[in-house]
């Protein structure tokens, strides 16, 4: 059963951190020291890009993957996304 409270995620996140061995805590310890860094700040070019990309797809004009395609070529080696 998948957590759904914010009380329930807390609690399966301290049983992973009670579980974890050290090369686990470490790699969990620098993903939340980098999570609470400032955040990024896109570049007006940046925003631009992704702006122009956003509708060329709602047009139809480019082919758009699922997370799991992505995932799932990445796997096999595949960079011809």
């Amino acid at each position: 059963m998948t957590p759904v409270s914010s009380t329930e995620i807390r609690q399966q996140l301290h049983h992973y951190i009670d579980v974890a061995n050290d090369k686990d805590i470490a790699a969990m310890f620098s993903f939340m020291e980098d999570k609470s860094a400032q955040p990024y700040t896109f570049t007006q070019e940046e925003l631009d890009e992704f702006y122009s990309r956003r509708e060329k797809f709602l047009k139809g004009g480019s082919i758009g993957y699922s997370v799991e395609d992505v995932h799932s070529q990445l796997r096999k080696g595949k960079n011809g996304l």
